[in-house]
């Protein structure tokens, strides 16, 4: 070995010493790269098989999931039978606030509702046909057809659960609501506290986290699984699938039903008249995620529902009223009613006085503050006008 050959390895050759050892590092870093990527690839399983073949015909790489959807031509949507505004419903003559957007025909039916203006959006996006699969019992259903491959999506105001987070992957909430109490308004509370829009959770807890508290929640609901998180000391007492929990109230069974504040303010729109017997406690700190469901082996899909969803997203039931009242509304004043289904019940404490939802008190007579106003006012003014004129001929009669 030459004096120059032995300066690579030594660093005594000046020059040419330096350039070989700044070669060598090179080479090295190279080497350790290619290794590193080698390593990578065998130990996340890829194999040359497993890597999408890209088309000619595609102007850009896809990934696989979206390759298989597009391969189908459809993206396939599951949704609930029934009606749920303002997520999904069938449209009426009536029925205002519904953009294009938001319809789709369905086996004869125009189907509407935010739920299908995003599921119609993603379709768009991929350039596939839009395949709305309706007719689905129950929002488990609808989780059950997507985790086994039915459907690629569920589009249908699904709550999410503990047991749906454990088969497919929800985006991200397109609704937020808060958890809520409804109770009967001529009763008094669990321990004869008292709750007030300024009630904090402390409040809350003391009235409604004891043993002695009965509190209704509808079974094998996604309301269920929130309970003994929310007031776990409570006495849990279930009723069955479309039934009605307000009996349950007015007969005292329970203190309190659980839903959120959606699903009984909306109840209170088509049923005026429960705002005579039931009042709403929304409960603080306390957040129900409204989302859409995608097969778990579906990750691009998943990941374009979360950016469909944040562009929809309600931060409340103030906030989508804002959005949607109109539609709501005029939903409710074509499809409720005429009678109203509450029994006439007397509760034990109908003469004493019970707070509204604006913290005002209801009068023995079962008229609210707000009626009694509306009728007095017209009263007062023709009692002024009467003696205005009753005095003006008194006057009269005395000049005479």
């Amino acid at each position: 070995m030459t004096v120059a050959e032995r300066g690579i390895f030594t660093g005594k050759t000046g020059a040419n010493s330096r350039f070989s050892r700044v070669l060598f590092r090179c080479l090295s870093l190279l080497v350790f790269g290619v290794c590193s990527a080698v390593f990578s690839f065998a130990a996340n399983g890829y194999a040359a098989d497993d890597l999408p073949v890209h088309r000619p015909d595609e102007p850009f790489f896809l990934l696989p999931d979206i390759q298989k959807i597009k391969a189908r031509g459809s993206l396939v949507v599951a949704q609930k039978a029934g009606e749920n505004p303002p997520f999904f419903f069938l449209e009426r003559a009536k029925t205002q606030g519904v953009t294009e957007a938001m319809r789709f025909v369905s086996g004869g039916e125009t189907v509407a509702g935010t739920d299908i203006e995003i599921a119609k959006m993603l379709a768009e996006t991929l350039g596939v046909v839009f395949d709305l699969r309706r007719g689905y019992a129950s929002s488990q259903a609808v989780v059950d057809a997507v985790a086994a491959g039915e459907a690629d999506m569920g589009a249908s105001g699904l709550r999410v659960t503990f047991d749906g987070l454990q088969k497919v992957r929800f985006s991200e909430a397109y609704a937020l609501f808060s958890y809520a109490l409804l109770v009967n308004r001529h009763a008094p509370l669990p321990g004869g506290f008292e709750i007030t829009e300024k009630s904090g959770t402390d409040d809350f807890e003391r009235a409604f986290n004891r043993q002695d508290c009965k509190i209704g929640v509808e079974s094998r609901s996604a309301v269920a699984e929130q309970l003994p998180l929310l007031f776990p000391r409570a006495t849990v007492v279930q009723y069955a699938p479309g039934e009605n929990p307000s009996e349950l109230l007015l007969s005292h069974k329970v203190d309190a039903v659980l839903d959120d504040d959606f699903t009984f303010l909306f109840s209170m729109i088509l049923r005026p008249e429960q705002n005579l017997y039931f009042r709403i406690l929304k409960i603080p700190d306390s957040q129900e995620r409204i989302a859409l469901a995608v097969n778990p082996h579906l990750p691009t899909l998943a990941s374009l529902a979360d950016e469909a969803a944040r562009a929809m997203r309600s931060d409340s039931t103030k906030e989508l009223f804002k959005e949607y009242g109109s539609l709501i509304h005029s939903f409710a004043a074509e499809t409720s009613p005429r009678q109203a289904r509450i029994p006439k019940h007397q509760a034990a404490t109908e003469n004493a006085a019970h707070p509204l939802r604006d913290g005002q008190a209801l009068p023995p007579s079962g008229i609210s503050p707000a009626a009694l106003g509306a009728l007095g006012i017209p009263l007062l003014g023709f009692l002024t006008a009467w003696l205005m004129m009753a005095g003006r001929r008194n006057r009269g009669t005395r000049k005479n």
